[in-house]
C-alpha cells in the first residue's frame, strides 16, 4: 500500500523526498516502494466563472463556485496527479502544500477536479529541514483537522469574486451610460484601495500650499574647526522641526541682532552618550522590493521576477514569495551550513567566517521565531554559488547574501554627541557622531551608514573659548507630501492598517495581513499601470484622469469602503473567525453577498437617476445611446449594443461604423428542453479564437445555467 504526497512546488517535493529517503524518478514524481512525491507547481485550478454569466442581470451571485483548471497545462498536470491518486495501490492522500491559506487552495482545488474518495491527510511544515520534514511526515493528522483554514481559503476567493465581478460590471454599466462611451472599469479589493493611496496623494499635493518659515543658523569656531548649529526655541510645542522654526522674518532678525550684540557671552556644554543601531531584518518579499527600489529603481514585478530566477533557475536563494522576516526555530545549524558554503565565495568569505569563527549565530535569538514564520521562512541565500548570472539578478543576490550575513553580526555602535551653544539668551542646537566599533557596518562599508549618519563635530576643549564665525537668518517653505515610488507605495501598502481608524478588530487583522499579500503586490500595482489607473513618472506614480474618477466616483456614490483597506482588515477579522471555527462560512458568504446586493444596488439607482444622453447613434427600442463593441465570438467581427443594457438587450450589427438590422434573438427549441430546470435549450453558435463553436444554452438564464456541447445539431445531454 502507498502513499501519495502532494507538495505545492517541485522543489519542495524533491526536499520531502530527500529526507524521507529512498526515492527514484526524475519526472513528473517521486517513488519508493511505500510513497509517492509529486507537486502541483502552484495554482492549477480556480473559480469557474461561466461563459453565460457574462450576460447575467446583477448581482451575480452564484449558489455555488465551481473550479476548473486554469489553462490546458495546468489541466494536463492535475490529469498526471489524478492518475496517481486513482492507483490502486494508493491507500492515503497527503497535502504537504504550503503551511497556509493559499497552500490548503492549491490542494483542494486540485482534487476537487478529481473524483477519488481515499483518506486525505495533512503534512504541516514550516520548516524544510530534514529533520524538520520527517517530524511533519511523522505527525500528519486528517485533513479534517484543517476544515476551519480551507473554509477560510474558500471565502476569501469567492468573496474577491463577488464584490470585483459585480462591482466591476454594475460601475462599467453606470459609466457607460454616464458618457455614452464603451468604457470598461475593474473594481478590487486590493487594486482599488491601492489605487485610492496614489489619488488621496496627488490631491493632497495639488490641494497644497506652501507656509514660510525662517531658520536662523550660526557658525561658531574654536581651536579644531567650525561647527553649525540651529537656534532652538527653548519651550518648544509641536513637532520636532517646530522647535527651529518662526513664522515671521522681523522674529528671526531680531535673533540674529540679539546674537550679534551678545559680545562674547557665549557657554556650551556638551553631553555624549553610547548609541547602537541594529541591522535590520532577514527580508521577506516586500521589504526586499523596496530596498531594490531604493537602490537600483528595480519595480516590484523586476524584482519578485529576478528573486524567483535565483530561486527556480539558479537555486542561488529561498522561495522569494513570503510575508516572513524570520527563520524556523529548528535552522541555526542550517544557517552554519550555509555561511560555510558561503565563506568559499570569495567576496563573502572573510564576513561568513567571522560569523562562524565568533559563534554570533549562537548569540542572535532575534532572528530564530516558529511562531512568526507564516508559509514560508525568510528570503535568504541557499549556499549554492550560482554562475552567470546577468547584473541584476546579482544585485538582488548581493542584497539577498549581504543582509543574510548582517544580521548575524553585532550592532553598529556609535558616541553620539549633543552641543548646547548659548549666545545671550540665545540657544543653539549642534548633533553629531561618531562610529565606534562598526559591527555589521563592515558587511557594507561605512557608505551603508552614510544617509543616517549626523556629521562629526569637531572636539572641543574644556573651558575652550568659543566664537560666533557667522550668523543668519533662512528663509525656507513648508514641503508637499511626495508622491509614492514603489519603495514607498509597498510599505503603505503593508501599513494600511494605520488608515483604519474606528475599527479596532480590523484594524489589527489589517497589522497582521496588509493590502495583498507579498506575492500579489507587485502584479496590482503593475495592473494599476497596465489598466490606464496610473503612470510611471520616473520613479514616481501618478493617477490618470481616469484613475481619479474610479476613486472620486466610489467616494461620492458613498461606496469608499471600496477605496479603504477598511473592507480588507473586516474581511480578515472575519476569516481569521472562519478558520478557529468561531464564525460559519455559510455567515461570512452571506455578508458578503449582502455587501455585494448593497454594491450593486446603489450604483443601480444612480443609474436609474440618469438620462439618455444624445447620440447620433440611438437605440431602436428605448432611446439610449448605442456603444461599438467588439465580437468575443467571431475574429473580427464588430456588433451595436444599447447602453442600457441589462434593462435594454437591443443589439445591432455594424454596417460601415453605423447600427444596422437589429439582431435576431437565438430560437428557442421546443423539441430539447433542460435536464436541470424543464425550460427550452437555445442553439448557439460562433467563431472563437479557436475556431467555429457550437453549444447549447437553457432559456432559463441566468437562474439556470446550464450549456450542453452540440452533436449533429442535437445537445448532448
Amino acid at each position: 500500500m502507498k502513499t501519495l504526497i502532494v507538495a505545492e512546488k517541485s522543489s519542495v517535493a524533491k526536499d520531502i523526498a530527500k529526507a524521507l529517503g529512498g526515492f527514484t524518478g526524475q519526472g513528473d514524481y517521486l517513488e519508493r516502494e511505500d510513497i509517492l512525491v509529486t507537486s502541483a507547481r502552484g495554482h492549477l485550478a480556480g473559480l469557474q466563472v461561466s461563459e453565460a454569466a457574462a450576460g447575467a442581470t446583477l448581482p451575480i451571485i452564484p449558489a455555488e463556485f465551481g473550479v476548473a483548471p486554469i489553462d490546458d497545462d495546468c489541466a494536463k498536470r492535475i490529469r498526471m496527479i489524478a492518475g496517481l491518486a486513482k492507483k490502486k495501490d494508493v491507500t492515503r492522500i497527503v497535502n504537504a502544500c504550503d503551511a497556509g491559506r493559499e497552500g490548503e487552495l492549491i490542494f483542494w482545488y486540485v482534487f476537487q477536479c478529481i473524483d477519488v474518495a481515499k483518506p486525505f491527510f495533512r503534512m504541516w511544515m514550516q520548516s524544510m529541514t530534514d529533520g524538520a520534514i520527517r517530524q511533519a511526515f511523522a505527525q500528519m493528522a486528517p485533513a479534517a483537522d484543517k476544515a476551519g483554514l480551507l473554509a477560510a481559503a474558500r471565502s476569501r476567493a469567492e468573496a474577491d469574486w463577488l464584490v470585483g465581478i459585480n462591482g466591476s460590471r454594475a460601475f462599467t454599466q453606470l459609466l457607460r451610460m454616464a458618457t455614452g462611451q464603451r468604457i470598461n472599469v475593474t473594481v478590487g479589493r486590493v487594486q482599488t484601495p491601492t489605487l485610492s493611496l496614489i489619488v488621496h496623494r496627488e490631491l493632497q499635493i495639488r490641494h497644497f500650499k506652501p507656509r514660510d518659515y525662517y531658520e536662523v543658523h550660526a557658525t561658531f569656531h574654536v581651536r579644531a574647526g567650525q561647527y553649525v548649529g540651529r537656534w532652538v526655541r527653548q519651550q518648544p510645542s509641536g513637532d520636532d522641526d517646530s522647535k527651529h522654526r518662526m513664522s515671521d522674518l522681523v522674529s528671526a532678525q531680531a535673533i540674529v541682532a540679539t546674537c550679534r550684540n551678545a559680545g562674547g557671552d557665549i557657554r556650551v556644554r556638551e553631553e555624549s552618550k553610547p548609541t547602537s543601531r541594529s541591522p535590520g531584518k532577514l527580508f521577506d518579499l516586500t521589504s526586499l522590493q523596496r530596498e531594490a527600489n531604493t537602490r537600483f529603481g528595480f519595480t516590484a514585478k523586476q524584482t519578485l521576477d529576478l528573486a524567483q530566477s535565483l530561486y527556480e533557475k539558479h537555486k542561488a536563494t529561498s522561495y522569494p514569495r513570503t510575508d516572513s522576516s524570520f527563520l524556523p526555530d529548528d535552522y541555526p545549524g542550517k544557517v552554519r551550513d550555509i555561511l560555510g558554503d558561503l565563506s568559499n565565495q570569495d567576496v563573502y568569505s572573510p564576513l561568513a567566517t567571522a560569523v562562524l569563527s565568533n559563534d554570533w549565530v549562537a548569540a542572535n535569538g532575534k532572528t530564530f521565531d516558529s511562531s512568526k514564520v507564516s508559509d514560508h521562512f525568510a528570503i535568504i541565500p541557499t549556499g549554492q554559488a550560482p554562475r552567470d548570472l546577468a547584473e541584476a539578478e546579482q544585485q538582488i543576490y548581493d542584497l539577498v547574501v549581504r543582509r543574510f550575513i548582517a544580521v548575524f553580526y553585532p550592532a553598529a555602535r556609535y558616541l553620539q554627541t549633543i552641543r548646547t551653544t548659548l549666545v545671550g539668551s540665545e540657544t543653539f542646537l549642534s548633533t553629531g557622531k561618531v562610529l565606534k566599533p562598526p559591527g555589521w557596518l563592515a558587511v557594507y562599508g561605512r557608505a551603508a551608514d552614510e544617509d543616517d549618519a549626523d556629521p562629526e563635530l569637531c572636539p572641543l576643549d574644556a573651558g575652550e573659548t568659543v566664537g560666533l564665525s557667522d550668523i543668519e537668518a533662512k528663509a525656507k517653505q513648508t514641503t508637499s507630501p511626495k508622491r509614492f515610488t514603489e519603495a514607498t507605495l509597498l510599505t503603505a501598502m503593508e501599513h494600511a492598517s494605520a488608515d483604519i481608524e474606528d475599527d479596532d478588530d480590523a484594524r489589527q487583522a489589517m497589522a497582521e495581513k496588509g493590502l495583498g499579500t507579498p506575492a500579489t503586490r507587485a502584479a496590482t500595482i503593475e495592473g494599476l499601470v497596465e489598466k490606464g489607473y496610473a503612470s510611471r513618472e520616473g520613479k514616481q506614480f501618478v493617477p490618470t484622469e481616469r484613475g481619479l474618477q474610479l476613486v472620486q466616483q466610489l467616494e461620492r456614490l458613498q461606496l469608499g469602503l471600496l477605496t479603504s483597506a477598511k473592507l480588507t482588515g473586516e474581511w480578515e477579522h472575519k476569516l481569521g473567525l472562519v478558520n478557529k471555527g468561531r464564525e460559519s462560512r455559510a455567515t461570512f458568504m452571506a455578508e458578503i453577498a449582502d455587501f455585494t446586493r448593497g454594491i450593486v444596488t446603489r450604483l443601480e439607482e444612480e443609474r436609474s437617476q440618469l438620462k439618455p444622453r444624445p447620440s447620433a447613434q440611438s437605440c431602436p427600442d428605448c432611446g439610449f445611446p448605442m456603444l461599438l463593441g467588439q465580437s468575443k465570438f467571431k475574429a473580427g467581427a464588430r456588433y451595436w449594443e444599447c447602453s442600457n443594457y441589462p434593462t435594454c438587450r437591443t443589439k445591432c450589427d455594424d454596417v460601415n461604423g453605423k447600427p444596422g438590422r437589429k439582431k435576431e434573438a437565438p430560437p428557442v427549441s421546443t423539441e430539447h428542453l433542460c435536464p436541470d430546470c424543464g425550460k427550452s435549450l437555445i442553439f448557439r453558435r460562433g467563431v472563437g479564437k479557436k475556431g467555429p463553436w457550437k453549444m447549447w444554452t437553457c432559456s432559463g438564464y441566468p437562474e439556470c445555467t446550464a450549456k450542453f456541447d452540440d452533436a449533429g445539431g442535437k445537445p448532448i445531454l
